[in-house]
């Protein structure tokens, strides 16, 4: 089941440019959720470079 999930994430992933591959690529988005902050980080699907990192604060 979570391969099918990571399939289907992959293919509606969004692009951003990757300075370490020089050129606009798929990023892969995992979200981690500690309490009430989510941090949401987005990593180049060629390279597994980290290219944003952000985080969120939600009200419980």
């Amino acid at each position: 089941m979570k391969r099918i999930i990571r399939g289907i994430k992959r293919i509606l992933s969004e692009e951003a440019y990757c300075s370490n591959c020089d050129r606009f690529v798929k990023v892969d988005v995992k979200v981690k959720t500690y309490g009430n902050r989510r941090i949401e980080i987005k990593k180049c699907s060629i390279c597994g470079r980290v290219i944003e990192e952000r985080e969120y604060y939600t009200e419980i």
